[in-house]
């Protein structure tokens, strides 16, 4: 399957988050490195007409079923190895302090690259992601801003 990978506007903070959406079965999978906020958008299969399930639900005007599910995010753990690869995973729910040592247990396993990995902690009160381990990268930071067609080098016409 392939998928196109695209940079959005987080809903819950604001700031730049990653959309996933997979060409083959038409999953749109959202989340934001900051606040932890997830948002899922898949077609329901009609596995009556189609076992595989490759046939998509449809109503009776033709059109396919959609779900959509939004997850309230309260932070997010970065995790960087030696050769470079992200990992993320996202909170959705309060982060305790047994929590926060437990994600301070893994940044120090010797695998995980400390300087690149962290945790953020979604603030419900001043609704701001800080740093809870690690520092988070500045262009996390910065507020989302929607690029055209004459903010990219291979687009630029004479």
């Amino acid at each position: 399957m392939s998928s196109v990978v695209s940079k959005t506007k987080c809903i819950q903070c604001g700031r730049e988050a990653t959309t996933d959406y997979d060409t083959g079965s038409r999953v749109i999978y959202t989340y934001c490195p900051l606040c932890g906020h997830q948002y899922k958008s898949w077609l329901l299969r009609d596995r009556k007409t189609d076992p595989q399930g490759g046939w998509f639900k449809l109503r009776k005007d033709g059109s396919a079923i959609e779900r959509r599910k939004h997850k309230h995010g309260y932070g997010c753990l970065c995790l960087a190895n030696m050769r470079g690869w992200l990992c993320f995973s996202c909170f959705n729910k309060p982060l305790t302090d047994k929590d926060i040592r437990k994600c301070e247990q893994v940044i120090d396993s010797p695998d995980v690259d400390k300087t690149k990995s962290y945790l953020s902690v979604w603030d419900e009160q001043t609704k701001t992601a800080t740093a809870a381990i690690g520092e988070i990268p500045p262009s996390i930071l910065e507020p989302f801003v929607e690029r055209g067609e004459d903010d990219c080098p291979l687009c630029q016409h004479e």
